[in-house]
C-alpha cells in the first residue's frame, strides 16, 4: 500500500511549517558560483574565459535537450545555473579587461562620465568612481580627484583630463576587476558639468537635495538619518558612532536593506489602504516607491534584492498566488548576479542573502525555542529576538572572517535598536515628503 504522510510529518515538529529548498534557489546558488568561476577565469586569462563560456554554452544546450518534454530534475537545474553563471561572468570579465586596455591605449586626454558612488576621503585624497561615457567605452574608473576642485556627488556628470591605466599586478587586477573598475588615474582640471537629463539624473538630484537637507541636522543622529534614508554613509565612516554600531552588532541599520524597504513599503501600503485605493494600483504604488528608494540609496545590492523580492511578492499577490520567500529570494539573486555579475562579489549581497535564507529556514523554529526558554511575561519579544539570533548566526560565516569579531550583545541590542531605527526611518520619509512643500517643516521633522 502507498503510505501517506501525516500532518505532523508535513508540518514538522511543533506544527511548524517546514520550508523546502526550491529549484529556483538551487539555480541561484549555482549561478552565483558560476559567475565567480567565469569572472576569475577572465581576470587571469581571456582565452580560458572564452573556453569556459563555450563549455558552459554546450552544457546548457545539453541540459535543455536532456530535460525536453520531461520534469526538470535538480541535476539539470544545477547544470543550467552553473553554465549560465559561468557564461555571464566570463563575458563580463572579458568586457572589463577590454575596457581597461582601451582606456590605457587612449593615453592622456579629456574624459567625460557620471559619478556612480559617493566620493570617499581616504586621507591621501578624494577617491571618485566614474562611469565613462559611451563614446569612451563606458568603463568604470577610479580617480584621485583634483585637489581644490569642486567635489562631485553621486549622479553628477564630470569632465577631467587623465592618463588612465589598468592595474599592474595580478592581485591588484583581481581586486579592481571584482569591483568592476577597469582603470585608475589622477584627474587633472576636474569639473562638474551638471546633472544628466534622464529619470536617473532627476532621481539622484532629488537624493542630493535630501542629503543636503538632512546634513543640517547636527550630530550623529543626522548622519544616521542620512545613512538609512538615502544611503549616504560618509559622515559616519570611521566615526565613534560607526564603531558603536559594529560593536553592538547593529551596523546593518546603517545600510539600506530589506528591513528598510519593507518598512517604507508597509507604510506606503497603509496610506494607500487608508485612502481606499484598490489592490492593483496600491501594489503598483508600493513597488514604485520601493524602486525609487532603491535608486535614492545608490542601488545598494541588499536594497536591489529587497526591491526585487517586493516586486515578485506584489506580482504573485495580483495573480492570486501566495509568495514563496525562498523562491522569491532565488529569483532575485539569479537576476542580480546574471544581469550584473559585479554584484556576485558584493559583501552586502552576501550578508543580505544569508540573513534572509536563515530567517526563512529557521525563523519559526527559533521563535518556538525562544518562547519556551523565556518567562511568559517576556514572550512578546520572542519574535524579534529569534529573528536577530537567526540573522546573526546565518551571517557569521561571512562577517566573522572580515570583521574578526562576534557581538554577543547583538540580539538584545537589535530588540531596542531596530524599532527605534524603524521609527527614525518613517520620520525621515515624512520629512522627505514635507521637503517638497516646506524646507523648514522638513527640518523640524528631521
Amino acid at each position: 500500500m502507498k503510505r501517506t504522510r501525516s500532518c505532523d510529518e508535513e508540518r514538522g515538529h511543533a506544527g511548524i511549517p517546514r520550508p523546502s529548498l526550491t529549484p529556483v534557489l538551487w539555480f541561484a546558488v549555482t549561478a552565483w558560483g558560476g559567475v565567480w568561476i567565469g569572472a576569475n577565469a577572465a581576470f587571469s586569462d581571456r582565452r580560458s574565459a572564452i573556453v569556459s563560456a563555450i563549455v558552459a554554452a554546450g552544457l546548457l544546450i545539453a541540459a535543455g535537450v536532456r530535460s525536453h518534454g520531461r520534469t526538470v530534475s535538480i541535476v539539470t537545474v544545477l547544470v543550467m545555473g552553473m553554465t549560465c553563471g559561468v557564461a555571464s561572468g566570463a563575458m563580463w570579465g572579458v568586457r572589463v579587461a577590454r575596457n581597461g586596455e582601451a582606456v590605457a591605449a587612449a593615453g592622456f586626454r579629456e574624459w567625460r562620465g557620471v559619478v556612480t558612488a559617493d566620493p570617499r576621503d581616504v586621507g591621501s585624497g578624494l577617491l571618485v568612481q566614474v562611469r565613462l561615457s559611451r563614446e569612451a567605452g563606458g568603463g568604470l574608473v577610479e580617480l584621485w580627484w583634483t585637489e581644490g576642485a569642486t567635489e562631485p556627488v553621486m549622479g553628477e556628470q564630470v569632465a577631467f583630463r587623465a592618463a588612465l591605466r589598468p592595474p599592474d599586478s595580478a592581485v591588484d587586477k583581481r581586486i579592481a576587476y571584482s569591483k568592476g573598475v577597469c582603470a585608475s588615474g589622477n584627474a587633472l582640471g576636474g569639473t562638474v558639468t551638471g546633472w544628466p537629463k534622464t529619470p536617473a539624473g532627476w532621481t539622484f538630484r532629488l537624493r542630493d537635495r535630501l542629503r543636503r537637507g538632512i546634513g543640517r541636522v547636527r550630530g550623529s543622529g543626522g548622519a544616521l538619518l542620512g545613512a538609512i534614508l538615502v544611503g549616504y554613509r560618509e559622515p559616519l565612516r570611521g566615526s565613534p558612532a560607526e564603531s558603536d554600531f559594529r560593536a553592538t552588532g547593529t551596523s546593518h541599520l546603517l545600510a539600506v536593506s530589506g528591513t528598510h524597504i519593507a518598512i517604507v513599503a508597509g507604510f506606503i501600503g497603509s496610506v494607500a489602504s487608508a485612502l481606499r485605493i484598490r489592490r492593483g494600483p496600491a501594489t503598483v504604488i508600493v513597488v514604485g516607491f520601493a524602486v525609487i528608494q532603491c535608486v535614492l540609496c545608490g542601488l545598494q545590492s541588499s536594497a536591489v534584492r529587497a526591491c526585487g523580492m517586493a516586486t515578485v511578492a506584489g506580482t504573485a499577490g495580483l495573480g492570486g498566488r501566495r509568495a514563496d520567500t525562498l523562491a522569491s529570494l532565488g529569483a532575485c539573486v539569479s537576476a542580480i548576479v546574471l544581469l550584473s555579475p559585479v554584484q556576485a562579489f558584493s559583501l552586502g549581497l552576501r550578508l543580505s542573502a544569508c540573513a534572509v535564507l536563515g530567517i526563512a529556514l529557521f525563523g519559526r523554529l527559533a521563535e518556538t525555542w525562544v518562547r519556551a526558554a523565556i518567562p511568559r511575561c517576556c514572550r512578546f519579544v520572542a519574535g524579534p529576538l529569534a529573528i536577530a539570533i537567526v540573522a546573526q548566526g546565518a551571517t557569521l560565516p561571512v562577517s566573522a572572517p572580515i570583521w574578526q569579531s562576534v557581538s554577543l550583545i547583538s540580539p538584545l541590542a537589535n530588540i531596542v535598536a531596530v524599532p527605534l531605527g524603524s521609527f527614525a526611518l518613517l520620520l525621515g520619509v515624512v520629512g522627505a515628503a514635507c521637503s517638497a512643500f516646506s524646507t523648514v517643516c522638513a527640518g523640524v521633522v528631521w
